[in-house]
């Protein structure tokens, strides 16, 4: 299926190829914001995170996987600004390529992931960037000291004994492996090298243990994750429907098993 791609910022539209760069400008933070039906959230984030990095060299990169409500136009209109850079993206879906897709396409020397949903606060964000030379990932954790979830019971405690269990079969020492909330060097991120396909956000697992594989200096930091109050989940889990838990727990288990046993 042929992917294709319309980017929208810094006063220029055009649809291009995503193996040839599009725009050539140097920022040193790229704040990445995949989006899917978003129509109720996304601009109130941007305007959160705009008051968070004033001030600060950054870019916000929005990647649109073809939103059937609003959204489309929302990151449009939120890109006449110049701080903001909308990517339609058609043809394909998937929450961690499209993750891929706008670190790719990023000018920043450093990018910060982050979910749409406002479950990740845009003050703890900005936060990372105290740590930004001293390491080459900061991650933020639901599950250290000082930390917490505001969800439903079945989310919060379910999330936590994944967690614990996926990093026991990892091997990892890190409190949260699964919360897809960081700060990382571009070129660092570029030279993982991902191998597996996740269904759900197992992809964090494949990050962190590759990244600790290489040797990566990895910080966490606390934060209260706040479960989403309008919008669908970009990943389609019901939280409250026991087949979804269901397989949200073993899409985690499998791909924890991947990585320890195939690497």
């Amino acid at each position: 299926m042929m992917i294709k791609y319309l980017c929208v910022g810094y006063d220029k539209k055009k649809e291009f190829d995503k193996l040839k760069k599009p725009f050539n400008l140097k920022k040193e933070v790229s704040i990445i914001l995949p989006t899917y039906n978003e129509e109720k959230n996304i601009e109130k984030l941007v305007n959160e995170l705009r008051k968070e990095f004033h001030g600060i060299d950054y870019e916000i990169v929005i990647l649109d996987d073809n939103s059937k409500d609003k959204t489309p136009a929302i990151i449009d209109k939120l890109a006449k600004k110049g701080d903001v850079l909308a990517i339609h993206r058609y043809g394909k879906k998937g929450y961690f390529s499209a993750y891929q897709d706008a670190i790719y396409m990023a000018n920043g020397r450093y990018v910060i992931t982050m979910d749409s949903d406002l479950s990740h606060p845009p003050s703890i964000a900005k936060e990372f960037l105290k740590y930004k030379n001293d390491y080459d990932i900061v991650s933020g954790s639901r599950y250290m000291e000082g930390a917490g979830m505001d969800a439903p019971f079945s989310r919060k405690y379910g999330s936590m004994f994944l967690n614990k269990i996926c990093a026991w079969i990892l091997g990892l020492k890190l409190t949260d492996i699964a919360g897809d909330f960081h700060l990382m060097k571009k070129d660092k991120f570029m030279k993982l090298g991902f191998k597996y396909g996740p269904v759900f956000g197992e992809f964090d697992f494949e990050l962190l243990y590759r990244a600790t594989q290489k040797g990566f200096k990895i910080k966490e930091i606390p934060f209260i994750y706040k479960f989403r109050e309008e919008g669908e989940s970009a990943m389609g889990m019901g939280v409250n429907d026991a087949l979804s838990l269901a397989k949200f727990a073993w899409a985690y288990l499998k791909m924890a098993l991947r990585l320890r046993f195939r690497g």
